[in-house]
């Protein structure tokens, strides 16, 4: 959504200092490129190979134009000004969490393969850098189409990308369940 340059959540984000991105090695030492251009077969070093992401389980660019996040909200309205931070650099992104003390993201968002899993700032980047995510399943929608293998329609679509982010990258769970465990602590 467009933010405005001068709102103030947004020019909050410039008041961190930079701190080193982190090397986007994952906990067991493989690296994972979590760009969405291709790479060479080697990485820099040019003695490992580059472990590429599984391909998606279905083919993305054809949302359904009736699915959506219910009751969508104009942006002023989505966010408190005087204490939410907005930004999509992630170099902004890593300050805040660093600053901020942030290991837990929530990801909901409108196309699961193209924005929630693949943003500069999504899930493989979150995940690179050793945040603990979980995208909310009931906030996300497909953006498989079903004219193109695995010929599904979208909730099965849906339920084939959830599978795909529990397998290679993080938990997924539906609002209901964060709101219940919020309530319990």
């Amino acid at each position: 959504m467009p933010v405005p340059a001068d709102a103030p959540d947004r020019k909050r984000m410039a008041t961190f200092r930079d701190v080193p991105l982190p090397s986007g090695l994952f906990p067991d030492g493989r690296t994972r490129y979590l760009e969405w251009l291709p790479r060479s077969p080697y990485d820099s070093d040019g003695d490992r190979p580059n472990l590429e992401d599984p391909p998606l389980p279905v083919r993305a660019f054809r949302p359904d134009p009736n699915a959506g996040i219910p009751n969508r909200q104009p942006y002023s309205d989505l966010v408190d000004p005087e204490n939410d931070f907005i930004s999509g650099d992630p170099q902004e992104i890593w300050n805040l969490f660093h600053h901020r003390k942030i290991e837990n993201v929530l990801f909901a968002g409108f196309l699961t393969g193209e924005s929630v899993l693949s943003d500069p700032v999504g899930v493989k980047k979150m995940v690179g850098w050793g945040v603990n995510t979980v995208v909310l399943k009931d906030l996300t929608v497909t953006d498989g189409d079903p004219d193109q293998p695995p010929y599904v329609n979208y909730p099965e679509g849906k339920n084939l990308l959830d599978g795909y982010l529990e397998k290679f990258w993080c938990m997924t769970a539906p609002c209901e369940a964060i709101m219940k465990f919020n309530e319990t602590q």
